[in-house]
């Protein structure tokens, strides 16, 4: 079965919120998220894997050493990356919208209304507001 390398990020996250000074955990994250780029190639991709095994070596409280599930995956083409369309827009640098707060009502729902964030245009949600529930929604903020 193949690994998303994503959520080995997101687990190498979880741990620097568990233990917010240690920094080798920091770099930890921050190396998983360079395998993320779709820049590196095998080998490069490796030498990352390489020193993110020296990191979670160095420190002995880990139950499971995510750095040789990455290293096997790697090496044999057992991998992919598939970012959340709301993680990747986030990390977009060429992203200068932070986003919207909207309103959403439904002739369907009487007195109910949705409010709701998204770095989505507010038009784009309502599509996919009505997409993923099935009935119409109406944009009033």
């Amino acid at each position: 079965m193949k690994i998303n390398i994503y959520k080995i990020y997101k687990m190498m996250a979880q741990r620097v919120i568990r233990h917010p000074n240690n920094k080798s955990m920091a770099k930890m994250e921050s190396l998983t998220k360079d395998l993320l780029t779709d820049s590196l190639n095998k080998s490069e991709m490796l030498v990352v894997v390489k020193k993110i095994r020296n990191l979670e070596s160095s420190i002995s409280t880990f139950r499971k050493m995510y750095s040789l599930e990455l290293k096997n995956a790697i090496e044999n083409d057992n991998y992919y990356i598939e970012i959340p369309h709301q993680i990747a827009h986030a990390w977009n640098e060429n992203s200068n919208t932070r986003g919207w707060i909207y309103i959403l009502t439904s002739t369907t729902k009487p007195g109910q209304v949705k409010l709701g964030a998204t770095t989505m245009l507010p038009q784009d949600r309502v599509v996919a507001y009505r997409s993923k529930y099935g009935y119409p929604a109406s944009l009033h903020w």
